[in-house]
């Protein structure tokens, strides 16, 4: 994954939740800033979803701040999502656009449904729906994780 995401290559690691998904993206991250990359990285919060653009003003980077002034310039760097599903949809839209432009490499985290979970995240939902569509239109990576047993946790 790591050198994939060097290489500007983006991706949309998809998991439940126990499946390791954020450890995954920390220890991502933490590799990419050993070997010399620029990592932004957004946690998004539900109390930012209802803003538009709230992600990225909040983030504390100025070129995310840019992208959601519409500045058309390459990010220099590599763009962490822990959690897509709790971005505002004008964040997902100037992102996702950033990556199809190939103005920005993104590594995002996509909640998926446990095998046996009754509620499952509605893949219609605008934000969602941006990020599986970087995936289908080939802009983007798809992992997939499975959910961690004891078995798994343990060794």
């Amino acid at each position: 994954m790591t050198l994939h995401a060097l290489e500007g290559v983006s991706m949309v690691v998809a998991g439940p939740r126990g499946s390791g998904r954020s450890y995954l993206l920390r220890a991502v991250a933490a590799e990419l800033e050993r070997r010399g990359a620029v990592v932004m990285s957004i946690r998004p919060a539900t109390t930012l979803s209802s803003l538009p653009f709230g992600a990225l003003r909040a983030s504390g980077h100025a070129a995310l701040h840019e992208l959601s002034e519409g500045t058309p310039s390459t990010i220099e760097g590599i763009l962490m999502i822990d959690d897509v599903d709790a971005l505002d949809p004008a964040s997902a839209r100037a992102i996702a656009q950033a990556v199809a432009t190939r103005r920005l490499t993104v590594v995002a985290g996509l909640r998926t449904a446990r095998a046996r979970s009754r509620h499952r995240p509605d893949d219609a939902d605008e934000v969602r729906r941006t990020f599986l569509d970087l995936w289908m239109d080939r802009l983007a990576r798809r992992i997939d994780l499975s959910e961690l047993t004891e078995a798994t946790r343990n060794g």
